[in-house]
């Protein structure tokens, strides 16, 4: 399954090369490309102690289990079989990883008010989510940022460590 682009290449490099701050150098692009991190798709659903029943999708990516809430899971586009897919982590690692991120988000949501009853988590899909990534001359080096290929978000530091991961590969 995969996520097409709402971002063009032109759009992307005029993102990419945007000042962040105010004093921030002007930077010259040398490339830009687009690229798709896959990420498994878990459906969970959830009992709280006052009897609701909640659904919630978990996006965990397959380079270093970072987590996303996901949520339109129906624009996902089947094109790929499960072996296309680079995989660092397993989908037993990856479902640990989407249920102590769940626990941790309704603790947080609900202020830790209320207790959990019963999580069930179960693997819908593997996906691939596009990224536009810029890089730059950084004196004898090279950096780079991305943004979001859906929204044109940047990406925080946070997520460059999965994107080097991903470029080491």
């Amino acid at each position: 399954m995969q996520l097409n682009s709402q971002i063009d290449e032109r759009t992307a490099r005029e993102i990419l090369i945007k000042k962040e701050n105010l004093f921030q150098r002007k930077r010259t692009l040398c490339k830009s490309e687009l690229i798709q991190l896959s990420y498994y798709l878990f459906s969970a659903v959830y009992n709280l102690s006052n009897g609701k029943k909640e659904y919630s999708y978990i996006g965990v990516d397959t380079i270093s289990g970072e987590c996303a809430h996901i949520n339109s899971p129906q624009r996902f586009l089947n094109e790929k079989s499960e072996d296309e897919f680079k995989k660092l982590i397993s989908i037993e690692e990856a479902k640990i990883i989407a249920n102590k991120f769940l626990i941790n988000e309704i603790l947080y949501r609900k202020k830790k008010r209320i207790s959990l009853i019963n999580i069930e988590i179960k693997l819908e899909a593997l996906f691939e989510y596009p990224y536009w990534i810029g890089y730059f001359k950084r004196g004898s080096g090279i950096d780079f940022n991305v943004i979001d290929g859906l929204t044109g978000q940047r990406q925080g530091p946070k997520m460059k460590s999965v994107f080097i991961k991903y470029l080491m590969q």
